[in-house]
């Protein structure tokens, strides 16, 4: 009886199938929304075929970085006159309506 833990050594895969098509609908069922992908490869060597799953086991959100010349806006408080020089020196722009500095991302 042959080892399933043991991993193929040459396996092509032989067909690639979405959840819901045929010969998936098992393992739809059993894994549900997780299931990406089923891929069926064969190991001409061993004369074998292994029915492999794909699972989705995370799902988290994207958190892109600001382009560098992206405007930000930077509140300095009351009373720290070294970082707002250092702030005014880079180019920012003081908005007073809205009582913060703009500069470019690369620089906050």
């Amino acid at each position: 009886m042959p080892d399933r833990l043991t991993a193929p050594r040459s396996p092509r895969v032989a067909k690639t199938m979405r959840p819901g098509q045929a010969g998936t609908l098992r393992l739809a069922r059993h894994y549900g929304d997780a299931l990406l992908c089923v891929r069926y490869r064969e190991d001409a060597g061993r004369q074998t075929r292994y029915t492999t799953v794909e699972l989705i086991v995370a799902k988290t959100a994207i958190q892109r970085r600001l382009a560098p010349d992206t405007l930000v806006a930077v509140h300095i408080a009351w009373g720290e006159d070294a970082l707002r020089a250092r702030v005014r020196a880079a180019g920012a722009e003081w908005i007073p309506a809205l009582r913060h500095w703009h500069l470019p991302f690369q620089v906050a």
